[in-house]
């Protein structure tokens, strides 16, 4: 027995000796100058920190960070309490290789303010059989704020409510009008506190009238149609513009004329100048214009505002930036199309309007030239497009409780609810009635001949509905052999649709809306849909937007997404998808199931850092197939390089290639994992290794495609945590036979000839940055928005 004890003795204190020998570094003597600080609510103060080593970085936590926020230079920030409350501060130093970690706590008591003093509300509710006027006062200096709302359940919910649920008026004095009976609750705020809630009980008893508005109710300040010369000769109008017949009476009935332009009459500008304005509040000014987009990144024109009240001129309005942001870059037909632009910031000024037109682009003509303001008492026609939304919105007083519109035309004819959004889905001039009712009152509006809906020419769009892969060259891929589902999305009612589908060695066609199309040839195919009615035509073209067969690299990254890209950082504790202080051994991205049979024989990876201090660490990649409960199952093929081949630049994304001995096979229907990792990571050495894939991430519910693999396990977890997908690509074959691909070809490029790169501003480029965007002119006339590789 003594000798067993001994023998424990023995051990216990070797082991002590060995941990004491492990840990040798310095205390790193965190303290706060006081255990304990009070600080008003809704007041900051910086954390009275002691650290005499000046070490960083120091991260602080709060318990309660509802009430009491800590940023990372120790600021403490507090919001409103009412009654005092105590928070616990914490400042860490994870350690390094002199320090080991340390920490120290901080109790913050929070301590409320004084409420202001109770506003005074006139009336004090009551029963009217009219609107009411109530007025909010108080003489409480720190009031700064009104706030009253007449929908809150309680006091409590009231005291509690943002601008979401309540109303402001700022300063001591305000006027709220009543029109149906209600519980209305008002309170002052200032100086990072209120005032007690006041009640008070309203009874509106009126009777029913009924009356309503549009959100194209608009009152029109000023309006050009020019019919003739004679009607704007206030306005500055270089020799180039002419009055001509452009078909606007398509858009407005009766209108004959318009103002254009070609785009070979001159050279240089000729800028169209309006008179001047005195701008008034709310107003906006509201045109159409008639061109078409193909070259307009040539010489786009703009909308300029000279303001003579501050003497600067601003573009308020670029097309060919217009045109990127509402998918119009490769129309190739000449159509109206209606521009509004804000005026907000010029109310009160005097400004002058100039359209800017520069030769050696587009045709163009202009017409309703308006500035309008939103009336809600307008009762003249409004006009929309076929299938432009309109909303019907109640002005009723007397607080009905059934309200329905009559609405012939419209998808529905009728409707219930105090605002409606229809649609009409054809042209003419439609009747508007409006029906309340309460018990047995009722009262009727009705307006004859109140809503014109105008035809228009569809604008067209299509999709690519079946299951591709997505690839940084924003191209889908799909095997030969495979049918490929595309859907028409155009707008404006179609009434024909003309699809091409052309490569270098075929063109299909298909009259179909949604036609169904089996490519037999491997190559890249230019997709092309012409959409018609009676009113006219419309083509949208995408240049080399699918590829049959061959290879190219696929990842879960959309276009959109590719200037989120960046490492997910941890501060100090390393980053997801890299060097991590977590455990974290491995990191997979699950990709969906080829469409057939597939090898990959390379995978690209993006790095955002590379630093590591273990030049010759083995960063491994392997490609596994599927588990049955969803995760990485079985190690299919793997391969690795050192963390010394592994590529980044600061400026730019630089492409790491991982090479496997033999093309690994992708069975067809089968989903598919890329896993990378372990990465070296030296716990206190946090700094000197900091290897990271950029990553894109999403918000919760966005998809997430990453599994993780901890140190010393063999169980894959889903990110469920973080929504993400890594910047790492395998390059998938779908064929072994020679075929006319030119599978070198860096993503984004095609087989024409360059002409010009521009922004999307409309700027040309004469030295693109890789993997920015960028609209590409070629050869033949095509534009494509496209990543530089």
């Amino acid at each position: 027995m003594k000798q067993t004890l001994l023998l424990l003795l023995a051990f216990l204190f070797t082991g002590l000796s060995v941990y004491a020998d492990e840990d040798t570094r310095k205390d790193p003597e965190l303290s706060f100058y006081s255990s304990s600080v009070g600080i008003l609510a809704g007041t900051a103060l910086e954390a009275p920190l002691r650290n005499p080593h000046g070490l960083m970085p120091i991260v602080y936590t709060s318990s309660d960070k509802s009430i009491c926020q800590v940023d990372e230079s120790g600021k403490i920030s507090t919001a409103l309490v009412e009654t005092t409350t105590t928070v616990t501060v914490t400042a860490s130093f994870a350690g390094n290789d002199e320090y080991r970690p340390g920490s120290a706590t901080l109790e913050v008591g929070i301590v409320p303010r004084s409420p202001l003093k109770a506003p005074e509300v006139t009336p004090m509710g009551g029963t009217f059989d009219h609107a009411v006027e109530v007025k909010v006062t108080t003489d409480d200096a720190y009031a700064t704020e009104i706030w009253y709302s007449t929908v809150a359940k309680s006091a409590e919910e009231f005291k509690n409510s943002d601008t979401n649920t309540s109303y402001m008026i700022t300063g001591q004095t305000g006027t709220i009008r009543i029109d149906r009976s209600c519980k209305l609750y008002v309170m002052t705020r200032g100086r990072g506190t209120k005032s007690p809630v006041i009640e008070a009980n309203f009874t509106i008893s009126m009777p029913l009238k009924a009356d309503f508005t549009t959100d194209k109710s608009v009152t029109a300040d000023y309006a050009q149609y020019f019919e003739s010369s004679k009607d704007f000769a206030d306005w500055t109008v270089p020799s180039e513009w002419h009055i001509d017949d452009m078909k606007f009476g398509e858009v407005r009935a009766g209108d004959k004329k318009s103002i254009a332009i070609t785009y070979a009459a001159g050279d240089g500008a000729a800028p169209l100048a309006s008179p001047v304005f005195d701008i008034k509040e709310g107003q906006r000014l509201e045109f159409y214009a008639y061109f078409k987009t193909k070259t307009l990144s040539w010489a786009p024109w703009t909308v300029d505002v000279t303001d003579f009240t501050t003497g600067q001129t601003t573009t308020l309005f670029n097309i060919y930036r217009w045109t990127l942001e509402n998918n119009f870059v490769s129309d190739d037909i000449m159509q109206w199309k209606k521009i509004d632009i804000d005026l907000a910031a010029y109310a009160g000024h005097k400004v002058q309007i100039v359209l800017n037109y520069n030769f050696d682009g587009e045709n163009l003509a202009i017409d309703a030239f308006r500035l309008v303001r939103d009336n809600p008492e307008a009762a003249t026609r409004i006009t929309a497009s076929v299938d432009e939304p309109i909303t019907f919105i109640s002005r009723c007083q007397g607080e009905p409780t059934k309200t329905i519109w009559t609405l012939p035309g419209s998808e529905n004819n009728e409707y219930a609810g105090n605002s409606v959004t229809v649609t009409y889905p054809k042209e003419g001039i439609y009747d508007v009635t409006l029906t309340i009712s309460r018990k047995s009152e009722k009262d009727v509006k009705e307006i004859k001949q109140f809503v014109e809906i105008i035809g228009k020419a569809p604008t067209s769009a299509f999709a690519i509905t079946s299951d591709t892969y997505t690839t940084a060259a924003d191209m889908a891929f799909v095997p030969a052999g495979v049918p490929v589902q595309f859907a028409d999305k155009s707008e404006g009612s179609p009434t024909s649709w003309e699809w091409k589908f052309t490569s270098d060695s075929e063109t299909l066609t298909s009259t179909e809306q949604n036609p169904t199309v089996t490519f037999t040839k491997e190559g890249r195919y230019d997709v092309t849909l012409t959409t018609a009615n009676a009113i006219g035509s419309n083509q949208a073209y995408k240049a080399e937007c699918l590829q049959v067969g061959g290879e190219m690299m696929i990842w879960n990254i959309t276009e959109q997404e590719i200037d989120n890209l960046k490492p997910i950082s941890y501060d100090s504790f390393g980053f997801y998808a890299g060097s991590n202080m977590f455990g974290l051994d491995r990191f997979a991205e699950k990709y969906p199931a080829p469409l057939a049979d597939a090898t990959v024989k390379t995978v690209d990876a993006y790095f955002a850092s590379t630093k590591t201090r273990e030049p010759d660490a083995a960063i491994e990649l392997a490609i596994y197939d599927m588990a049955a409960e969803g995760g990485p199952g079985k190690v299919l093929a793997k391969t690795s390089l050192k963390a010394s081949e592994l590529k980044s630049k600061a400026s730019e994304y630089v492409q790491t290639t991982f090479e496997f001995a033999e093309p690994v096979a992708l069975a067809k229907g089968k989903p598919f994992f890329v896993a990378i990792g372990p990465f070296p990571y030296q716990g206190v050495s946090s700094y000197e290794d900091q290897i990271a894939l950029y990553c894109v991430t999403r918000s919760r519910g966005g998809l997430c495609a990453t599994w993780d693999l901890a140190q010393n396990s063999d169980r894959w977890i889903a990110n469920v945590s973080g929504y993400c997908s890594m910047a790492m690509g395998p390059v998938v074959n779908y064929t072994s036979v020679a075929n006319g691909i030119d599978n070198t070809v860096a993503p984004g490029t095609t087989k024409h000839e360059i002409k010009a790169i521009y922004n999307l501003c409309g700027q040309q480029v004469t030295t693109p940055e890789s993997h920015q965007i960028y609209i590409v002119r070629y050869s033949d006339g095509t534009s494509r928005k496209i990543m530089w590789k």
